[in-house]
């Protein structure tokens, strides 16, 4: 009896979690639609800045010209993980238009025995092309299909259909389900200005890489200066083009091969409506200021800015001062996470060895009584509720 009332809740469970999952998931995709819809018909064009391995310490907010054109922006930490703690760079720009689970499996297989474990990636522009932009033309993101055999790659996109690529992350944010962009040229400082007046739609921009093992400081340091000194020219060709057009910036991907926060600034969460001033951008779905996903990143680009809100800061340093306390605790929580929970383990496998071994040596004469001291025993409870109390969770 118990049997059958036991099998009859579990199917009545999961008819009802499925049921639940179907709804959702509807919803969901809904959702999806509509703010691609509410995106494709926006009068405000896009500038998304995009880079990997760079975080909110990284930037240089010295530059006058990067201070002035972020003086009221939104700013946030983002975390850009997917189904891997770690994101390579040409999975950080898949995200931009991908949803769930997005990992460049064959190629992490095929460099699986190399240092640096993301693969690298690149494009084959055409020799001629219909672009209205001088030196674009469509280029294919080289082994498309392979980067993306386990990514469910959508039809649609956030970015318009006309949108101008530059750089060759841009090329797989804007590509096609081949892996063709029809609109794409290399980045060049000597073309930015040009580029980004006849560009008549979105520009989407891939300023370079932060990808170097954290002990190479003087490669770090040339990467971080580059990554700078063209977050600067793009802001400063952008306001030069007569263009109004909604800032985006983000970090896509690590550095290395370790979880790290990611930068992240926006001059507007929602088509059509700009920040009066700098703050710290918080989230819904992360439940805490300045910390934004790979998701909400998705949302923002899609003109909705739906579970989004800024919190106001009275300046840009006090914005970034408020995220680089966030960024600092992730840091150090990770450094000292592995050998913590080392400890954690070490002591808690000690009281279940004492545990088996003060049964075992003196067991009682029923299954249900233990006759060994019951000093031992509350011994051996103290010294558990000391292991679970040295647990990380609970600091």
């Amino acid at each position: 009896m118990h049997v059958r009332r036991s099998i009859g809740i579990g199917v009545l469970l999961a008819f009802v979690l499925g049921l639940v999952a179907a709804v959702t998931g509807g919803a969901a995709a809904s959702i999806s639609r509509s703010a691609m819809a509410a995106r494709t018909d926006a009068s405000e064009p896009i500038l998304f800045i995009g880079m990997t391995g760079v975080g909110t310490s990284d930037i240089d907010f010295s530059d006058p010209v990067i201070a002035e054109h972020l003086a009221r922006a939104g700013f946030a930490n983002a975390l850009v993980r997917s189904v891997s703690p770690v994101t390579c760079p040409n999975e950080g720009w898949m995200s931009l238009v991908a949803p769930g689970d997005v990992m460049d499996q064959a190629g992490r297989d095929e460099v699986s025995e190399l240092t640096d474990r993301c693969p690298s990636f690149g494009v084959t522009p055409m020799e001629s092309g219909n672009s209205l932009v001088t030196g674009a033309s469509a280029a294919p993101v080289d082994e498309f299909s392979q980067m993306t055999e386990t990514v469910r790659w959508p039809g649609e996109s956030p970015f318009s259909e006309d949108a101008l690529g530059i750089g060759d992350g841009a090329a797989i944010a804007l590509a096609d389900e081949s892996g063709r962009a029809s609109n794409w040229m290399p980045f060049s400082r000597e073309s930015l200005g040009q580029a980004m007046q006849q560009a008549p739609g979105d520009v989407v921009v891939d300023i370079g890489s932060v990808r170097s093992k954290p002990s190479n400081t003087f490669l770090r340091t040339h990467q971080y200066e580059r990554t700078n000194a063209r977050l600067a020219d793009v802001l400063e060709a952008n306001a030069a083009s007569g263009v109004n057009r909604r800032i985006v910036i983000a970090s896509v991907g690590a550095s290395w091969n370790i979880g790290e926060l990611q930068f992240f600034a926006t001059t507007g969460l929602s088509d059509g409506v700009a920040m009066d001033g700098p703050g710290v951008i918080t989230s819904r779905f992360t439940r805490a200021e300045g910390f934004i996903t790979a998701a909400d990143i998705r949302t923002i680009l899609s003109g909705t800015g739906t579970g989004l809100s800024l919190l106001p800061k009275d300046s840009t340093q006090d914005a970034v001062s408020f995220l680089l306390v966030e960024e600092n605790h992730a840091t150090f929580s990770r450094i000292a996470t592995s050998f913590w929970y080392q400890i954690f383990n070490t002591f808690a496998v000690i009281g279940i060895v004492a545990a088996v071994v003060l049964f075992l040596l003196k067991p009682g004469r029923h299954p249900s009584t233990w006759t060994a001291p019951k000093a031992l025993w509350r011994a051996l409870t103290y010294w558990n509720r000391f292991v679970f109390a040295f647990s990380p969770a609970a600091f």
